[in-house]
């Protein structure tokens, strides 16, 4: 009689394969040490599958990619339209004269780079539909401070652009106050933008890091010291403007305003060139729809 069939060993095959090693779960830093692999954390339900993979976007949705992609792109040709604001404000301040109208374009051309690049932040701050560090106070916190200045960014435009319209149908040859008026607009809209650069600064560094380009993320914490410096700067060269000390302050004065230029143009270059990086990187990843 032939012997019985040797009875398979399932203790090896079946056993699910536990974390070996100290890994914080991508959802909320939970430590998943010891549990299975093919589990959830027990904190956020994240699957511990998805904390394996790393924290790097090219693992997220598709459709997460793909936004995060058109909003990159909104937010470069904001940038772009930026630097054609900037020429236009600078020329209608240093060249204004009677009867130039540079003034009048100024405004539209600020409001023409704000509203891609605001619209393409509350885009690139849209929380991740897999709950990818929704328990992460930092990356809240950041998110909502460049939320709250795009959603203020869009209405101050929309105001703007409102009373722009009337005033040039009721006063079309108000030149001056077209300057001032823009002067005013683009220190509150870029100012407020500076003012947030912290949080721009960590939010680009971090989804850098997560598209594994290091380079990107140690340049884009150049953001916050250079628009702290500009905008500290600003503050005081428009204090010396509206409250002129007379006798030599006017020199002191042109010296603070040339610095803030400075300083501004510093910052513009870090975000573009930091902005045009991250929108090629993310469209690198963002499958066809």
């Amino acid at each position: 009689m032939p012997p019985p069939p040797h009875a398979p060993d399932h203790t090896l095959s079946d056993q699910t394969p536990s974390v070996a090693y100290r890994l914080p779960c991508v959802g909320c830093n939970y430590d998943l040490f010891s549990l299975p692999e093919d589990g959830v954390c027990p904190e956020c339900g994240m699957p511990i599958g998805r904390s394996l993979s790393g924290d790097h976007l090219f693992t997220s949705s598709a459709d997460y990619r793909r936004l995060l992609a058109r909003g990159a792109r909104r937010a470069h040709v904001g940038a772009i339209l930026a630097w054609v604001a900037l020429a236009v404000g600078a020329l209608s301040a240093m060249l204004h004269g009677p009867g130039l109208r540079l003034g009048w374009l100024a405004l539209p051309a600020l409001c023409a780079a704000v509203v891609p690049t605001a619209l393409g932040w509350l885009a690139l701050t849209r929380d991740d539909p897999e709950g990818v560090a929704k328990h992460n106070s930092a990356v809240a916190g950041e998110r909502l401070f460049v939320r709250l200045w795009a959603m203020i960014a869009l209405a101050g435009c929309t105001g703007l652009a409102a009373v722009w319209l009337v005033t040039l149908v009721s006063r079309p040859r108000a030149d001056a106050e077209a300057v001032t008026a823009t002067a005013a607009a683009a220190f509150v809209l870029i100012g407020t933008a500076m003012a947030v650069s912290r949080d721009l600064a960590r939010l680009l560094a971090s989804m850098s890091r997560r598209l594994l380009e290091g380079e990107l993320a140690d340049r884009a914490r150049g953001l916050m010291p250079a628009g702290y410096v500009a905008l500290g700067l600003m503050s005081v060269a428009l204090a010396l403007t509206v409250a002129p000390l007379g006798g030599w302050w006017w020199l002191i004065r042109s010296i603070f305003w040339a610095a803030a230029g400075l300083a501004l143009l510093s910052w513009a270059v870090i975000y573009h060139t930091v902005i045009r990086a991250m929108a090629k990187a993310l469209q690198a990843i963002a499958p066809a729809p």
